[in-house]
């Protein structure tokens, strides 16, 4: 039985498969093989980088292939025209509720300015203000 040299080189010829004086290669000596070739090649920094990159290409082209396919499949026109539940809740809102007084509506927005200066004065709004998080 031949078996692959385990210090082979990836440019190496492959075993002989057999002649009129050597013995065919057996199914595991070509498998052997072939994981030596693998494993020389994966070895290689270039190869890495090229199969990352092939990988990337191949995950950008699967996600466009599928919103091709999810965009062919919808119908967007009918999609955008027809109101969502919280558009409907919204109308219903608008016609059943009564409406405010301006006085009700300035005494909300004095109470919301009023919460918002009580927030101000509490001791971790400053360090939410001068890090950014509060604009």
């Amino acid at each position: 039985m031949n078996k692959p040299d385990s210090s082979a080189r990836a440019d190496a010829p492959p075993p002989s498969s057999g002649g009129p004086t050597e013995p065919a290669l057996t199914p595991l000596d070509s498998l052997l093989h072939d994981a030596m070739m693998w494993r020389a090649l994966n070895s290689s920094l270039h190869v890495a980088e090229l199969l990352s990159e092939w990988y990337e290409w191949y995950q950008r082209r699967q996600a466009r292939e599928t919103s091709a396919a999810i965009n062919e499949a919808a119908n967007w026109l009918k999609v955008a025209t027809t109101p969502t539940y919280a558009e409907l809740r919204r109308r219903r809102d608008v016609a059943t509720t009564v409406p405010l007084t301006p006085e009700q509506i300035r005494t909300r927005a004095a109470a919301s300015a009023a919460d918002v200066a009580s927030w101000a004065d509490h001791p971790g709004a400053k360090w939410i203000m001068q890090r950014g998080y509060g604009r």
